[in-house]
């Protein structure tokens, strides 16, 4: 048969055919039977196939061997029963594996002598083969043995266990999935010309998959869950590697294998060497959030993957900056008031408009365009904050308040307080009082003369420490007291002479716009005053400016001599001229209360001898009062209506306009005289001193 033959085998029985026989050139075909190896028995052909119906034992003892340097085929529906005996792939040929065989010992190896370089093993693709006792596959330096699949890109499948003794070095693997062993093979010196090769080298690199570079909403979860690629030093898929996923900024969850929501969890790679966690939630604060896929000692670990978390709608609105400051009225807050607008997470939300409204106190607040405004919107930046350009109090001392507002969201509006303070006092607006606004020239009478210190809106000062002077055009000032309360006082004491007193003062040497003017009136008017029982303001402006005795009318048992008194009064040069002389003797003698000012029946009863002087001197006692009679002034007689004769004047006025517009009032008076009996009308000389009497004290007031 030339350099081979075909033995052919076809037995109904098990029967031992051939016995230390060599066929290195032949094939073995077992078919419609089986054939079993004695003990010892080496059986080294070309090609060995068991078709459909055929089954091919190894010996009982595991002693025999198969020796093949061709292909080796196990149909569909036939049977290799391997009894532990060892299957030797030979020779320097392509050897291709077909068929799902079950092999105690699968060997090629370079060290047998009858195994050489280009030895080629293509297992069938897609089909598994599995060696339970031994895989030893070695080619040699220079010398690869080329392990893959029948079908270039399909991979064959090897299945071994833990207990599998594996020898791989010298290999080119290609399209070809390790299963079972545990540990990677790892083999010696070998390569991966096409690779899509599995379970033989050790993971060398982690590399991202999908899901990197994502953004999603805060507290969402990204769109495509991260995963990772383990491969090996041929970038072929490593299987089997747990990668460990790590939330490692940002918050938020991975989720598990189960779905569970963790901050860390495993992931076993796949046959792809594709390891993927459930999914990312991210957490619950704007920005980059980042995820770790970590291997410990494969080159590109930690794999780091980055999602940014956006924010979602606006929610609420906090006060940020610029409450409750104090500032001086009219001027601007250190701090300008500012809010921050977040989502539900708490998240600041950019451009939300915010409307700042002025709502108490007055003032103002400062635009974008720095206007002063009552009302204005300012739109959030990428922190969430807006923030006016300022905020102007009002110019009233008391609280202002500003709002924030948003509609439709929790927290608004924010409200600002600020206290407006009152200001440095200012020489415009501060003022100077006098209390009472009159007094008698006689040297002695006081007014008190007031500063109150006001800011420039009007505000009056509450604290002390200024310098304040105060000066007069007449009269004489105390010393200043300083009331620690914005207000400051000085006793200004009457001059000896009638006239009146302009005070001015100055703050810090600059001059008070406000003056305030004081009156030195004559005694008389002050008494006149006080029989009235009136305040000074009711008197109209008249100003004592003589008086002399007109003329004695009586004598009382005191040795008192009663006179008339010449008064002249200056009014002001007015339409209201008269009608103010009017007040003035009104107060002499007020008709309302039935008073007058000398009660002659009073006299006649306190001094029996006063009736007996007035009645040698002709003098009628009667009650009196000013009326006018034909446009002039008149003394008349209440009883009687009737002009009283003989006092002084002629025709019986004692109230004269002269062409300078100054009155002349008689009123009636008494002279403490050691000539009681002088009847010089206009020599008041004769008089020691005047008085004036007072009704409502009964007593002489003197002059």
């Amino acid at each position: 048969m030339g350099n081979s033959f075909k033995l052919i085998v076809r037995l109904v029985s098990e029967v031992l055919l051939l016995i230390c026989c060599s066929l290195s050139h032949a094939g073995l075909l077992v078919k419609d039977g089986s054939f079993t190896l004695e003990s010892g028995d080496v059986i080294h052909v070309e090609n060995i196939s068991i078709e459909a119906t055929g089954t091919l034992r190894g010996d009982l003892i595991g002693d025999a061997s198969f020796r093949i340097s061709g292909n080796w085929d196990l149909h569909s529906g036939g049977t290799f029963t391997h009894n532990n005996d060892s299957v030797y792939f030979v020779g320097t040929g392509e050897s291709v594996i077909n068929g799902a065989n079950k092999f105690y010992a699968l060997i090629s190896d370079h060290t047998e002598s009858d195994t050489g370089s280009g030895k080629t093993l293509p297992f069938a693709a897609n089909i598994t083969q599995t060696s339970s006792n031994n895989l030893t596959l070695k080619g040699s330096m220079g010398n690869l043995i080329v392990l893959g699949s029948s079908v270039l890109g399909n991979a064959a499948i090897l299945n071994v266990n833990d207990g599998t003794t594996v020898n791989a070095e010298y290999l080119d693997i290609s399209d070809s999935h390790l299963f079972g062993h545990t540990a990677y093979i790892d083999p010696i010196s070998s390569t991966s010309s096409h690779g899509n090769t599995l379970g033989w080298f050790l993971p060398h690199q982690i590399d991202v998959n999908d899901g990197n570079n994502q953004s999603v909403i805060v507290g969402s979860e990204v769109t495509t869950a991260p995963s990772v690629i383990v491969t090996d030093a041929h970038n072929n898929p490593v299987s089997g590697v747990g990668v460990t996923f790590t939330v490692t900024d940002g918050g938020g969850s991975v989720l598990d294998p189960a779905s569970q929501s963790v901050s860390e969890t495993t992931v076993i790679t796949g046959d792809n060497g594709i390891a993927k966690v459930g999914g990312w939630i991210l957490g619950n604060t704007v920005g980059i959030n980042t995820l770790t896929a970590t291997v410990d000692g494969l080159d590109g670990s930690p794999v780091v993957f980055t999602a940014t978390g956006t924010n979602s709608q606006a929610a609420q609105i906090k006060l940020d900056k610029g409450n409750n400051q104090s500032a001086i009225v009219g001027s601007e807050v250190t701090t300008a008031p500012s809010v921050i607008v977040t989502d539900a997470h708490n998240n600041p939300v950019s451009g939300v408009g915010v409307t700042f409204t002025v709502t108490d106190g007055g003032g103002s607040v400062l635009d974008p365009a720095s206007q002063s405004v009552s009302e204005t919107t300012v739109i959030t930046g990428d922190n969430g904050i807006a923030k006016v350009g300022g905020w102007i109090l009002g110019n009233t001392v008391g609280i202002n308040t500003l709002t924030a507002t948003v509609d439709g969201l929790d927290g608004s509006p924010v409200t600002f307080s600020a206290s407006a303070t009152v200001g440095i006092a200012s020489v415009s607006t501060s003022t100077l009082m006098a209390s009472p606004a009159s007094i008698e020239a006689d040297g002695v009478s006081t007014s008190t003369i007031s500063v109150q210190l006001k800011d420039v809106y009007g505000n009056s000062l509450t604290i002390g420490g200024a310098k304040v002077t105060l000066s007069t055009t007449a009269g004489s000032l105390s010393e200043i007291t300083d009331h620690n309360n914005g207000t400051y006082s000085a006793t200004l004491i009457s001059a000896t002479t009638i006239g009146t007193a302009s005070v001015t003062g100055q703050i810090e040497s600059k001059d008070i716009a406000s003056s305030v003017t004081i009156i030195f009136y004559h005694k008389l008017l002050s008494l006149i005053d006080d029989f009235n029982n009136s305040n000074r303001s009711d008197l109209p402006d008249l100003q004592v400016i003589h008086f002399t005795a007109a003329g004695v009318i009586g004598v009382t048992e005191n040795n008192l001599a009663l006179v008339t008194a010449r008064l002249l009064v200056q009014a002001p040069g007015d339409a209201n001229t008269v009608e103010k002389i009017q007040a003035l003797v009104d107060a002499v003698n007020n008709p309302l209360s039935n008073e007058t000012l000398f009660n002659p029946v009073k006299v006649i009863t306190d001094d029996p001898i006063a009736s007996q002087v007035l009645d040698q001197y002709g003098i009628e006692l009667a009650a009196i009062t000013l009326t006018q009679v034909n446009g002039e002034y008149k003394i008349v007689n209440y009883a009687s209506n009737q002009i009283v004769i003989g006092t002084g004047r002629e025709g019986g006025d004692l109230i004269n306009i002269d062409a300078d517009g100054d009155p002349e009032i008689y009123i009636i008076i008494k002279a403490d005289s050691k000539n009681p009996q002088s009847t010089n009308a206009n020599n008041s000389e004769d008089a020691d001193q005047i008085f004036l009497w007072n009704p409502k004290a009964s007593t002489f007031e003197p002059v």
